[in-house]
């Protein structure tokens, strides 16, 4: 079985290309674009996934808060945040909370410092 993610991610062009990316990489891929979506698929989906791949800014909130609520219950998943808007604050808040990485958005669309790094270490630190 196929180790899952769960993008959490508003644009559609960056969401569809994280999505072929990680399918091309053997990941089983689910890709939300609001928080509510998040928390519903959260909510309903056992095993959790290994990875959440989430936008820190969507239209209905930030993706931090989400992570907040879900501290104390978030299992083995680890989270990785991308944002075009976060500064060190952010950053800090979500290391705080248990946050694996958080990388930054370029205007481009791209995102700064993204490799397949943290996903092997993700992937290492789980056993998988």
């Amino acid at each position: 079985m196929p180790d899952q993610i769960l993008i959490i991610e508003d644009e559609p062009l960056l969401g569809d290309e994280l999505s072929r990316q990680f399918r091309r990489d053997g990941w089983e891929v689910d890709w939300v674009k609001t928080l509510a979506q998040a928390r519903r698929f959260l909510a309903s989906s056992q095993p959790r996934p290994l990875l959440v791949l989430a936008d820190l800014s969507l239209p209905d909130g930030s993706s931090l808060d989400l992570l907040e609520q879900l501290h104390n219950d978030k299992g083995p998943t680890e989270w990785i945040f991308i944002t075009g808007y976060g500064g060190v604050p952010d950053s800090v808040r979500a290391l705080r909370l248990g946050a694996y990485d958080f990388l930054v958005k370029r205007a481009s669309g791209s995102v700064c410092g993204w490799s397949s790094a943290p996903l092997r270490a993700v992937r290492a630190h789980s056993g998988s």
